[in-house]
């Protein structure tokens, strides 16, 4: 059987044009995802409001499977919410779903600190400039910068069990309560706490005191927790 030859000019032609294409379109989905993002941060689509992809795309003046690809981005990132019957909204967080997420945390956290690396040059450098970095973003007041700091330095708690499945769903655990915290919680005046609260458990670790150490988070997330649910029942 006969097979034509590949004119590698036009295979390299074509893989280029696509390649172009494919970041072309990823760029204006994350847009999407970024404006959306920015409204739902500022307050200017509350938790629970329905989101509809015809009215998004003719607003945005995009496709809507560019729209559709976006979404997924805040889906991903817990700020949407997809329901199968009722669509997509912003995502609301209930007082159990605010108690639930913070047991898995508490659990995770607590167990990733019984077998730390407590080496000084291994997860407690890194914990100690996510500690530098989070001093900076309260000095700035960037809320942003300070709950991505905060969620930074628990991650690198679970991270140094070296398991990448809870890793991962740590991080989902997380995406979860992004939302509630960015938006609901906006107060300044425990943000100082997190950094005095992080400090003492870098502290504790470094003298290998796990135990105490294993206490001060259980005890820093009973407060978030506490923190959080008043936030939420107010809102409710």
């Amino acid at each position: 059987m006969f097979v034509a030859p590949i004119d590698r000019r036009y295979s390299r032609r074509v893989s280029s044009e696509l390649k172009d294409f494919a970041i072309k379109r990823t760029s204006t989905a994350d847009q999407v995802a970024g404006a959306l993002r920015e409204r739902i941060l500022r307050g200017d689509l509350p938790p629970g409001t329905p989101l509809r992809e015809v009215a998004l795309a003719t607003t945005l003046g995009v496709s809507r499977n560019t729209v559709r690809e976006g979404i997924k981005v805040l889906v991903a990132e817990g700020i949407l919410t997809h329901n199968v019957h009722r669509g997509v909204s912003v995502t609301a967080v209930t007082a159990q779903d605010v108690r639930d997420l913070y047991l898995v945390r508490s659990v995770l956290e607590t167990k990733a600190i019984s077998g730390m690396d407590l080496h000084p040059d291994g997860p407690l450098a890194e914990m100690e400039t996510t500690i530098s970095d989070l001093d900076g973003a309260v000095r700035r007041n960037d809320h942003v910068a300070i709950v991505d700091l905060d969620f930074q330095f628990h991650r690198q708690i679970v991270g140094s069990l070296m398991s990448p499945r809870l890793s991962a769903f740590y991080a989902n655990t997380l995406a979860e309560l992004r939302l509630a915290l960015f938006v609901l919680d906006r107060e300044e005046g425990e943000w100082r706490d997190w950094i005095v609260h992080h400090r003492e458990i870098l502290i504790a670790l470094g003298s290998r005191r796990r135990n105490e150490a294993a206490k001060l988070v259980a005890q820093h997330l009973k407060e978030a927790e506490a923190r959080l649910l008043r936030i939420v029942d107010g809102a409710s």
